[in-house]
C-alpha cells in the first residue's frame, strides 16, 4: 500500500472516509491509519486476491451456482458475486483476479541487499515477503528475482516460466540474500527491467 493524503476514500475495514493508504496497483483497496496499524497482514496488499464485502442483496448472479440475488461482491469492482449459501460453504472472503488478467504476465521481485538492510532484521523481513510473493505468482506467468545494492544480480538473464523447478531455484536464491551489497542504487536494476523489450504486462515488486 502507498501512503497518500487528501483522498476521500472509504476504509475497506471500518468504512471511515479518513483513509491514508491505498493499493499501489490501482485496486479500489484503501485503509485508514488505524486499520493499517492493526491489520499488518494487509500492509502489503496482494493484488492477486481481492477482498469480498457483504452488501444488501442485489440482482447479480452468483459466480458459483448462478443463483440470484447475491449478498457478497468484490470490493475492488470486479464482476464477482456470491450468494450467501456459496459464501458460507466455500468460506471465501477473497477471490482471485479474473483468469484473463492473470495469464501471460511477467512478475519481477527486487530485493534490497544494501547495507541499510542490516538493522532491525530488515533483511529477514525482505526474505519472508519475497517467499510469500513467490508462492502467489499465477502458474501461467513468467518471473525473475533481482537483488541489488551498489550493483545488482539477476537470478536469470531473462524471466522464466513459473513451475516447481524455477520456484525451487528462486527460493534458494532468496534464502541467500544478505545485506552485503553496499549502497542503495535502485536505478540500475529498474532501468534493466523497464527498458527491456517485452510483449506481456509486467509487475515489479
Amino acid at each position: 500500500l502507498n501512503k497518500e493524503k487528501g483522498e476521500q476514500k472509504i476504509c475497506d475495514f471500518c468504512e471511515t472516509t479518513d483513509t491514508q493508504y491505498r493499493c499501489s496497483k490501482g485496486c479500489d483497496f484503501d485503509l485508514c491509519a488505524k486499520c493499517y496499524a492493526e491489520k499488518e497482514e494487509h500492509q502489503v496488499h496482494n493484488p492477486l486476491l481481492h477482498p469480498l464485502e457483504k452488501k444488501a442483496k442485489h440482482s447479480t448472479t452468483c459466480a458459483q451456482c448462478n443463483a440470484t440475488p447475491t449478498a457478497w461482491r468484490c470490493v475492488s469492482g470486479c464482476d464477482f458475486n456470491l450468494c450467501s449459501s456459496c459464501q458460507k460453504v466455500s468460506g471465501n472472503i477473497t477471490h482471485l483476479m479474473p483468469a484473463a488478467d492473470l495469464c501471460k504476465k511477467e512478475v519481477v521481485f527486487i530485493v534490497d541487499c544494501s547495507g541499510s538492510m542490516a538493522s532491525d532484521n530488515k533483511c529477514q523481513h525482505a526474505q519472508d515477503a519475497a517467499q510469500i510473493f513467490l508462492r502467489g505468482i499465477p502458474e501461467e506467468s513468467r518471473f525473475n528475482v533481482i537483488k541489488f545494492g551498489s550493483s545488482y544480480k539477476m537470478l536469470w538473464p531473462s524471466s522464466k516460466p513459473y513451475n516447481d523447478s524455477t520456484i525451487a531455484e528462486a527460493t534458494k536464491f532468496v534464502q541467500s540474500v544478505r545485506p552485503d551489497m553496499g549502497a542503495t542504487a535502485l536505478h540500475s536494476p529498474l532501468s534493466v527491467i523497464l527498458d527491456s523489450p517485452r510483449t506481456n504486462p509486467i509487475d515489479v515488486f
